[in-house]
């Protein structure tokens, strides 16, 4: 289990290469093509864990290149000057945080952005940290 509240987002990947390092989850896609060089060591196909802090993802009202994952809000959580939202993204959870100004409601479509500088990978066989 990982310190912290809210807990880190965890979900069961497929990495990819081909020309482009890609992250797939039944529910979404995640280029990481600019980590490729420290995903060297595993192969296409390798099952790997995403793990994401909350404050690492930002929630957009619009879909982009940096904010592939589509969800639905389910819950927003005013914790000062800051909202989680609890996003369901097919059937995953996922947890952003984003500044209360920005005004998410509940049952809002949303584009979920990850800072690919502060994920983490680990192995799906042995849970060590790849990243």
């Amino acid at each position: 289990n990982f310190v912290g509240t809210p807990s880190m987002n965890l979900a069961d990947c497929d990495y990819h290469t081909n020309g482009q390092a890609k992250l797939v989850n039944e529910n979404f896609t995640l280029d990481i093509t600019q980590l490729k060089d420290q995903m060297q060591k595993h192969g296409s196909g390798s099952r790997v864990t995403l793990g994401v802090r909350p404050e690492s993802i930002s929630a957009k009202r619009k879909l982009s290149s940096k904010s592939p994952i589509e969800g639905k809000i389910d819950l927003v959580e005013p914790v000062g000057f800051e909202s989680i939202l609890t996003v369901q993204v097919g059937g995953l959870i996922m947890r952003a945080m984003t500044p209360v100004t920005d005004g998410f409601k509940a049952g809002e479509k949303v584009w979920l952005e990850v800072d690919l500088n502060k994920i983490h990978v680990f192995d799906g066989k042995t849970g060590d940290a790849i990243i």
